[in-house]
């Protein structure tokens, strides 16, 4: 007489440890998730601020190199026509031919424009970013 073993399914233990392994993986997959939107939303307030740093900068380099008053020319503002969380300061220095801030006009001028934002984590510290550019009075 001879005994065959046709068990064709599964185990109690082996469907269970197979949910729990779905389980834990469709778990992690779900934690990841705030965390991409978190970084989604950092890198577009970045382009946001970068863009309005951008915009006042043109703005500025329009202008002719004696109409630029050297100074705060922005203080730290709400930016208009944009949301409401970002704020704007436009400053401009005499620079020399080292470009070290001066108090003397020797034909160079820093425009520096710095966008600030609240960080889209609760607690940590308003975001920055800062655009720099150089213009000659020549």
């Amino acid at each position: 007489m001879k005994i065959t073993n046709d068990n064709q399914g599964f185990s109690l233990v082996e469907v269970l440890v197979s949910v729990f392994i779905v389980t834990v993986a469709l778990l992690a997959i779900i934690k990841i998730f705030p965390f991409g939107m978190q970084i989604n939303k950092a890198s577009e307030n970045l382009t946001v601020a970068n863009g309005l740093a951008q915009s006042k900068i043109e703005q500025l380099t329009s202008m002719a190199y004696d109409d630029l008053n050297v100074g705060t020319i922005e203080p730290r503002t709400h930016v208009p026509d944009s949301n409401s969380i970002y704020e704007r300061q436009s400053v401009i220095n005499y620079l020399n031919s080292n470009l070290q801030t001066t108090t003397t006009d020797q034909g160079l001028k820093k425009i520096t424009v710095t966008i600030y934002w609240p960080s889209a984590i609760q607690g940590a510290e308003s975001k920055t970013f800062t655009l720099t550019t150089i213009i000659s009075q020549h």
